[in-house]
């Protein structure tokens, strides 16, 4: 299975313009040429422990400052949430009896799965397990990607023993901003999206990113510069 037909759902939520194919293709080929650099994994993995609000996020600064900047300013954002917003987070990898996995795929059709990434639960104070899910990346996503992100959240984890949990957005977007802070958005916050809807996000990315590839494959390569190598024949 190509990644092109198993997209996380964060990428098909907030590149997709559902049922425009070709200006998805541009979104995804702009992303692909500005690159990232680094992953957004470690980000995950201290999600469960930022929640608790045990741990002072001026002291965790300083225990990551090799990280990237924005690594390092998301983790304090999720750490602050914890200390204004605590909740007993339980990462799916201690609790592998559960039943959660990180990625959970929803099958969308014949080789067409989305990948869907969850690291941890907590119990509200309603007594519904709630299922939080990172958007990271610095533009925000708008209301309705929002709800498409949330809704195949839902789709992936919210099943069998845990049909009766409940997803949230932790948003940590920052453009325009001087901070990284971190929102969070209920699902009940947000409109309903619909099974259609959601197919054509996905039906439509799909398309886009194997235009995409296509597109890359035919661009002709750069000639490696060779620098002065010419000036000098290889010795014999």
């Amino acid at each position: 299975m190509s990644r092109s037909n198993a997209p996380l759902a964060l990428s098909v939520a907030n590149v997709t313009e559902p049922g425009d194919v070709e200006a998805t293709a541009s979104k995804i080929m702009e992303l692909d040429k500005g690159g990232f650099g680094f992953s957004h994994d470690f980000t995950w993995d201290l999600m469960p422990k930022a929640l608790r609000g045990i741990f002072e996020p001026a002291a965790i600064r300083q225990m990551i400052l090799a990280r990237p900047r924005r690594i390092i300013d998301c983790v304090v954002a999720l750490f602050e949430l914890g200390i204004s917003r605590p909740v007993e987070g339980r990462s799916f990898a201690d609790f592998p009896d559960a039943g959660l996995r990180s990625i959970s795929m929803i099958e969308w059709g014949p080789n067409i799965l989305v990948r869907v990434k969850a690291a941890c639960w907590y119990v509200n104070d309603r007594g519904q397990p709630v299922i939080p899910l990172l958007q990271p990346r610095k533009a925000p996503l708008s209301i309705e990607k929002r709800a498409v992100y949330l809704a195949l959240g839902r789709q992936a984890h919210c099943k069998g023993d845990w049909i009766a949990a409940r997803t949230e957005l932790i948003d940590l977007s920052s453009e325009g901003r001087n901070e990284v802070q971190a929102v969070v958005t209920s699902e009940d916050d947000l409109p309903h999206i619909s099974d259609e809807l959601l197919g054509e996000y996905v039906r439509t990315y799909v398309a886009a990113k194997k235009m995409a590839d296509a597109v890359k494959v035919e661009r002709p390569k750069k000639p490696k510069d060779r620098g002065m190598g010419d000036l000098f024949p290889p010795a014999e």
